[in-house]
């Protein structure tokens, strides 16, 4: 239901109420068979599953079920007013209250408000005078909107389910029979509610110079209540049990961002844009639940990623490499540390009593960046336009998890970098970049993660550059009925100006909570490079565009 009125001239009236209903339902079943006889193994035209000597009826060979009926639905109910005085006075409201099968009854519904104010200060009689300001608006806001993103339709429910590798017992003792057994495949939580995100801006919108000039400022506080997360219990405690998702951490952004554009006229067929941002903010995790942390980005070194109250969202974790083992004496004199030798790391000893364990592993990175910025630029000369857009971002850190493959044998003994080859620690080169070449990993070298693989992620990119010629002006185009065609030719990705020494410093591969599912707490792990193709390629266009 829709309301809009106009009424005593100066006053402007929009209330829309309305409800929305949204199911989704999906069934699947697998089914697989077991040992195929070497002959019917070694000829793909007898890979059917009634060829099997041994039955497996819907069941995968895990520990999970191979058939499943997934359900869900959301229901809301929502209302939305604006208000406007004499267009100086804006004031707009939203309310939603939604409520998702995925929650247990007691924490099902969610209610989900927001305001907004906004005052035209231009409209205001003592701005009359100003010419230079075309238009300034003074805006604030905030909102509260509610997410179950990944939260599994029996999250609230204690699970069972078979698996012949783990639940069917011989309970005979003959060795001949199994009899189908049980066990636990999801621990449930029934307190699991909406993650709340929480938004407060305040700004400002200007149109100065004659409208040459457009500029905004804003300044915003982002918090999110109740992070959902994959919670870990210890796997004695489980078994093969998946864990719940969990509400517990509290994240906080605070931040600002500026937009300029000037619109400049050097003459009657030349114009031209230039556009100018900038963004800020700071983040940290402010609250997580016992044990205090959770991680996050599983890799063969461990998780790479520890989110913990005042620690950055996304803070690489692990060992500090202060240097290079020379000599068993230097080894000797140094904190006892696991599997130390001469040529391999030497780690910071955090907590300062003479050990080196996992207590000593500290915050190595944040790939959160101190700014980001960009610049659009727009030229216009008769029929020829000319376009382009560049960015960057300054001081943000990326783990190269490439290097594990690259620069270490004791990971993958084939082609390895320049640096493992040329820069590796030797009794005559102790000076070295990495440590001795060695054909099995250790906790010393790349077993745990550690500083060494974390670099800065810094850059500046030219993410593409275009020039067109326009013919809507012929005469002839318009004899044959083409309103408009104009040819182009486009660049993409025309240059990188980084430190890093991966593919692509802007690499953003989001980790897991538990290492087994990637959907969960994603938004708390970026910054991990583990190979991923690159977005990076040069690319060059050249192309024609027309309309009848």
């Amino acid at each position: 239901m829709a309301y809009n009125n106009v009424f005593a001239e100066r006053h402007s009236l929009k209330v829309l109420i309305g409800s929305e209903a949204k199911e989704t339902y999906a069934r699947g079943v697998e089914g697989a068979r077991n040992d195929y006889s070497p002959t019917l193994a070694g000829d793909p035209n007898f890979w059917t599953l009634n060829n099997g000597t041994s039955q497996i009826v819907n069941q995968t060979f895990g520990y999970y079920p191979g058939g499943a009926v997934y359900s869900t639905s959301i229901y809301s109910i929502f209302a939305r007013l604006d208000y406007a005085f004499g267009n100086k006075y804006l004031v707009g409201a939203t309310f939603r209250r939604d409520g998702a099968s995925v929650l247990a009854p007691d924490f099902r519904y969610g209610n989900f408000p927001s305001v907004s104010l906004g005052w035209r200060v231009s409209e205001e009689n003592f701005m009359k005078d100003i010419s230079w300001v075309n238009d300034l608006k003074l805006r604030g806001s905030w909102g509260k909107l509610g997410s179950v993103l990944n939260v599994d339709p029996a999250n609230a429910a204690f699970t069972y389910g078979q698996s012949t590798q783990s639940s069917y017992y011989d309970i005979s003792g003959t060795s001949n029979t199994s009899v189908p057994g049980y066990l636990q495949t999801q621990v449930g939580n029934e307190n699991t509610s909406w993650e709340k995100d929480k938004i407060t801006n305040v700004g400002l919108d200007a149109t100065l110079f004659k409208n040459k000039l457009d500029f905004t400022a804003e300044y915003f506080v982002k918090s999110v209540d109740g992070l959902l997360f994959q919670y870990s219990f210890p796997a004695a405690g489980v078994g093969f049990a998946t864990y719940p998702v969990v509400n517990g951490a509290d994240i906080e952004n605070k931040g600002f961002e500026l937009n300029a554009t000037y619109h400049g006229t050097a003459s009657r067929d030349l114009k031209f844009d230039i556009g100018l941002n900038f963004t800020h903010y700071n983040n940290k995790v402010i609250k997580v639940p016992n044990p205090g942390y959770f991680d996050v980005a599983a890799s063969r070194q461990g998780q790479l990623v520890r989110n913990m109250p005042g620690a950055p969202v996304g803070a690489f974790f692990g060992y500090q490499v202060i240097g290079i083992f020379n000599d068993s004496n230097q080894v000797k004199g140094a904190p006892v540390q696991p599997d130390a030798a001469a040529g391999r790391f030497m780690f910071k000893d955090v907590d300062g009593n003479d050990t080196i364990n996992t207590d000593d592993r500290t915050v190595i990175g944040n790939p959160n960046p101190d700014f980001t910025y960009g610049l659009n630029l727009g030229v216009t000369y008769k029929n020829w336009t000319f376009s382009a857009f560049f960015y960057g971002s300054q001081g943000n850190d990326v783990y190269n998890e490439v290097r594990y493959w690259t620069d270490f044998y004791g990971s993958f003994p084939v082609t390895k970098s320049k640096d493992a080859l040329y820069n590796s620690w030797t009794p005559d080169h102790t000076n070295a970049k990495l440590p001795v070449l060695e054909l099995s990993g250790n906790e010393s070298t790349i077993n745990s993660s550690n500083s060494y693989f974390v670099e800065d992620g810094s850059f500046f990119k030219c993410r593409y550059v275009k020039v067109a010629y326009n013919f809507s002006n012929s005469a002839f185009l318009k004899r044959i009925g083409v309103n408009n065609l104009s040819a182009y030719v486009q660049a993409l990705n025309l240059f990188t100006i980084t430190n890093y020494g991966g593919m692509d410093p802007e690499l953003q591969s989001a980790g897991s909570s538990n290492g087994a599912n990637p959907g969960y707490a994603a938004n708390a792990s970026f910054g991990i490079d583990y190979g991923n193709y690159p977005n990076n390629q040069q690319t060059y266009l050249i192309g024609v565009s027309l309309n009848f």
